[in-house]
C-alpha cells in the first residue's frame, strides 16, 4: 500500500497498514432510542437478566410496576431504564448493548 508524501508515493509500514485498516472498520450499530416491551423481556431473557429485573420490579413503586406492566416500548433514555441498570449494576455500554440486541429480536 502506497501514500502519498510531498507529492511523491512511498511504501506504507505495515503500522500505517494496520492503522489505516482499522480506521476504516465499521463501529458499533447505532443504539436504538427505544424498543418493544417484547423485544426487551426477550433480550433480557437471552441475556439471563429477565427473573432479575421481575424480581427489582416486584419490589418498584406503582409508577415502574405500571411502565414496567404497560409500557408498548422501552426508550434508552428513560429514568425507568437508569434505575433498572442502576439496581442491576450495568454499565452504559452495557444497556447500549442490550438495546441493540433487542431491536434485532422479532416475534
Amino acid at each position: 500500500m502506497k501514500k502519498l508524501v510531498d507529492g511523491a508515493l512511498i511504501d506504507m509500514t505495515g503500522e500505517e497498514i494496520a492503522a489505516f485498516e482499522a480506521s476504516r472498520a465499521p463501529g458499533p450499530a447505532p443504539v436504538p432510542a427505544a424498543v418493544s416491551r417484547f423485544q426487551a423481556k426477550a433480550a433480557l431473557a437471552q441475556a439471563g437478566l429477565l427473573d432479575d429485573v421481575e424480581a427489582i420490579i416486584a419490589q418498584a413503586d406503582a409508577t415502574t410496576k405500571l411502565a414496567w406492566s404497560d409500557a408498548m416500548q422501552f426508550e434508552r433514555a428513560s429514568p425507568t431504564i437508569a434505575s433498572l441498570a442502576a439496581a442491576l449494576s450495568l454499565t452504559s455500554a452495557q444497556v447500549d448493548d442490550l438495546f441493540r440486541q433487542a431491536s434485532t429480536i422479532r416475534a
